[in-house]
């Protein structure tokens, strides 16, 4: 299984790296998930070049039936989040050593 990092973690390797205090990390790291998040529920799209391109998706609606009611019911458009790595990020999987993916990476 392969290790998974979460926030304390990322900020105490950032704080290491980087000569801040867990404390001005945390700070930081904080005010720019608020920012995704203000950017992201304003339907617009994150980009950060050489790493990745965060944007909503609109899924449709739809109809479907329900078996227990019988019924017809409907559902309003909704989104989702999309995630999409950059070619550079890509280029980091062993898998893809040496290669670059020969998709364009939008980077409007």
């Amino acid at each position: 299984m392969t290790k998974r990092y979460n926030q304390k973690e990322i900020v105490k390797l950032v704080a290491e790296r980087a000569g801040f205090t867990i404390g001005d990390v945390n700070i930081i790291l904080n005010t720019f998930i608020d920012i995704f998040t203000e950017i992201i529920g304003r339907k617009e799209t994150v980009i950060i070049r050489n790493l990745f391109r965060m944007y909503l998706t609109k899924k449709s609606q739809k109809r479907t039936y329900n078996l227990q009611t019988k019924k017809m019911e409907e559902y309003p458009d909704s989104y989702y989040v999309s995630f999409k790595a950059s070619p550079m990020l890509l280029s980091k999987l062993p898998e893809m050593e040496g290669r670059v993916p020969e998709e364009k990476y939008d980077e409007e």
